[in-house]
């Protein structure tokens, strides 16, 4: 069979994983700026991305702007899809890189297409790959460094799993494996002063799954490229625009949010021994921990729509038109609803959700595979790495970011 070509963007130099602290942001502590701003006012004038001094989205240039602090407001901007729409400025900047993916879209059609995805990422879907694809891919990658006695886990571990795991769960030639991941990641920047690369990484990959799909109809295999091919529901299948560009969303849908979360709760598990040992103990507490990590240091800190009528938030009068940042981060460290919110506690009660994964319909359709792919991850580190500590002779580890927040580097002993 003809392998499909995969091309390069033109600035074959770029490097997304480099530009990501360039771009979105390398301040380690964005939480006091944020309680800050969250006990000023519940929504404050001005971008989210303009708190921390940095350029707003020029997607939203011209629109009066605002960003929603408080839990109560950011739940009212998620929870209500139809008054803050997903699609008006989306469709300036995201998916001019991405194509209809879900978040550019708003009821009816996000419904009618995410009926489609929530019936290949249902938490029996993702159990169902867990032999064949996610254990196996963990257990290969820490093969490679368990011997060792020492790791840098953030390059050899937690940026590589699930991007691994969605490349077969795809079933991607091995050779495309690595630029696969670099034009995906490039898309993320279509937003960003990096917007030519990530439109030129996003063309591309659309060229490459075309030919995928193509191939996937006439030789279908096991692989979730043949299965979205092949589902139905009330006799439809997934549009095909959609689903090219559902699979070139996939890397950071279905891979970027595991390697973030992983990478914070490893920080917060290794920077609290005793933590570390009730794990290590009770494997039953690792779920408990992700949703804790999600909550404590969500891999997307802030969100944006657009108010499709006059409307009062938190007490703010608002114009039809209006852009409205959602900081998921601040929401998620409220003190009206989380006690002690900058203290990461495995104890803490339950009965608050968090936004760690959005909310409201739009909430990320592939939550399931990620809570997976993490849990499984973390089992595999403590079972396979005994003694698993920080290594002393360098720095402590830090997470960085005010929009996509992870730590570059994690050096451990075990």
């Amino acid at each position: 069979m003809t392998r499909c070509p995969l091309h390069d963007i033109s600035n074959t130099a770029f490097s997304p994983f480099m530009a990501d602290e360039e771009v979105f942001g390398a301040i380690e502590n964005p939480w006091p700026i944020m309680a800050e701003h969250r006990r000023a006012a519940p929504v404050s004038p001005g971008s989210y991305s303009a708190a921390f001094g940095a350029p707003s989205d020029p997607a939203a240039a011209g629109r009066p702007q605002y960003t929603a602090w408080t839990y109560d407001a950011v739940r009212e901007v998620l929870d209500d899809p139809v008054l803050f729409s997903s699609t008006i400025i989306h469709k300036l900047g995201v998916e001019k890189a991405f194509g209809r993916i879900l978040i550019v879209m708003d009821p009816p059609e996000h419904g009618q297409a995410r009926r489609f995805l929530q019936q290949a990422f249902s938490p029996g879907a993702a159990r169902q790959w867990n032999d064949r694809v996610i254990r196996p891919v963990i257990n290969e990658l820490i093969d490679a460094f368990a011997d060792r006695g020492s790791a840098e886990l953030v390059s050899e571990f937690t940026r590589r799993f699930p991007f691994d795991i969605v490349c077969r769960l795809l079933d991607l030639p091995p050779k495309d494996v690595d630029l696969f991941q670099k034009l995906a990641v490039t898309q993320t920047f279509a937003i960003t002063p990096y917007v030519d690369e990530a439109m030129e990484a996003g063309g591309n990959l659309a060229e490459y799954f075309r030919c995928l799909v193509d191939q996937r109809r006439r030789n279908p295999g096991t692989d979730l490229i043949s299965q979205l091919i092949a589902t139905e529901i009330d006799g439809e299948v997934l549009e095909e625009e959609v689903l090219i560009a559902f699979l070139r969303h996939i890397l950071n849908a279905g891979a970027d949010t595991s390697f973030r979360t992983t990478g914070c709760l490893l920080v917060a598990l290794l920077s609290d021994p005793s933590a570390l040992a009730e794990l290590s103990a009770d494997r039953n507490m690792v779920s408990i921990a992700i949703e804790e990590a999600l909550r404590w240091e969500g891999p997307v800190a802030s969100n944006f729509r657009t108010l499709t009528r006059d409307h009062t938030l938190g007490g703010v009068e608002l114009a039809a038109g209006t852009v409205i940042y959602v900081a998921q981060g601040s929401a998620n460290r409220d003190e009206t609803y989380f006690s002690d919110p900058d203290r990461f506690d495995l104890h803490r009660p339950r009965n608050v959700r968090h936004f760690g994964f959005g909310g409201g319909p739009h909430i990320c359709v592939g939550m399931h595979l990620a809570r997976l792919q993490i849990r499984e991850a973390i089992a595999a580190l403590l079972d396979r790495l005994p003694g698993l500590r920080i290594d002393p002779a360098f720095a402590p580890p830090v997470i960085k970011g005010f929009h996509f927040r992870a730590p570059p580097e994690l050096r451990v002993l075990f």
